[in-house]
């Protein structure tokens, strides 16, 4: 962020912040077998001045890394934009030469037909984040066109977005949000069936995160990243549609075993790499001191007892 707002912790000037990005990027890029991907990431379009966001394109495209960005996901965002550029926020982008194949925009709710259509001409990616859009109220259901991107041919993936919007990293439950929202607000139980939302959930996030080669199906020459779920348990019983009962029943608590390139990272449900109760305690204790830190009072409408 080289633009002025808060949290003020996140300003650098323009030179600043490239200067981090190029050297994150010459750190950590390929670490982890080639996992680990540096990518430019703004933000949203305001909060990063014109000269930035054009350097930071022209760094994703000489890397053959990415450009991530939050984008129409609030009418006041939108009408920011339009207030300071004239345009609305994919128009502003576009204007700037900053749309192509390697841009990814996170929320995408509040679009115009133009804005839609600049979407498919640019080949954007686009990440859906039901269950952000339910706790802050984004009005998904009423103005959101996932539905009409996949039809279309637009790679639409899904998010959790940060803990603090979503409060769920559980994508087997933000699988089954992307199934049956649009199902009930358009009253039409034919939108995005149980296939398309794990698709979304897989192959369309490797896609959107240019590692379809590597990632994201099970095909040779793939990475071996694969996730076991327990059969015997009650939501798999009785079985007869292996993905709807993925996506309509299950949760991520029926994972009982992760391999990540092979490696078994967890089994049994317990995993193996680290202490998950000194980890939990070492979160509660880091989340209360932040708490204490911001000097803000944690409310609920009922009485602590």
């Amino acid at each position: 962020m080289d633009v002025l707002v808060e949290p003020r912790v996140w300003y650098k000037s323009t030179e600043e912040a490239m200067k981090d990005v190029e050297d994150s990027y010459d750190k950590y890029q390929g670490n982890l077998d080639g996992r680990l991907n540096i990518w430019a990431i703004p933000l949203q379009p305001l909060f990063a001045t014109k000269e930035l966001l054009v350097r930071l394109k022209k760094f994703a495209d000489d890397k053959g890394a990415g450009l991530c960005m939050h984008s129409n996901y609030d009418p006041a965002e939108v009408d920011l934009c339009l207030k300071q550029t004239g345009k609305r926020p994919i128009q502003y982008l576009e204007s700037i030469g900053v749309l192509g194949p390697n841009v990814v925009l996170v929320h995408v709710v509040y679009l115009s037909d133009s804005e839609y259509e600049t979407l498919k001409k640019h080949d954007v990616k686009v990440v859906h984040c039901p269950t952000t859009a339910l706790k802050l109220g984004y009005g998904v259901t009423k103005y959101g066109r996932f539905p009409e991107m996949l039809k279309d041919g637009l790679t639409v993936s899904l998010g959790c977005d940060g803990v603090n919007g979503g409060s769920s990293f559980d994508m087997l439950r933000v699988m089954y949000l992307a199934a049956g929202l649009f199902k009930d607000s358009r009253a039409d139980a034919t939108m995005i069936s149980a296939e398309a939302a794990l698709e979304m959930g897989t192959i369309n996030g490797a896609k959107a995160l240019q590692m379809e080669d590597r990632i994201g199906s099970i095909e040779m020459g793939k990475f071996a990243d694969l996730i076991l779920l327990d059969r015997k348990r009650p939501e798999w019983n009785p079985l007869f549609n292996v993905v709807n009962t993925l996506i309509y029943h299950a949760t991520g608590d029926s994972v009982d075993t992760v391999l990540i390139n092979g490696e078994i990272i967890m089994e049994n449900r317990k995993i193996r790499r680290v202490n998950e109760e000194e980890l939990y305690a070492d979160v509660q204790r880091m989340g209360e001191s932040m708490i204490r830190r911001s000097g803000l009072e944690l409310r609920t409408r009922w009485r602590k007892v």
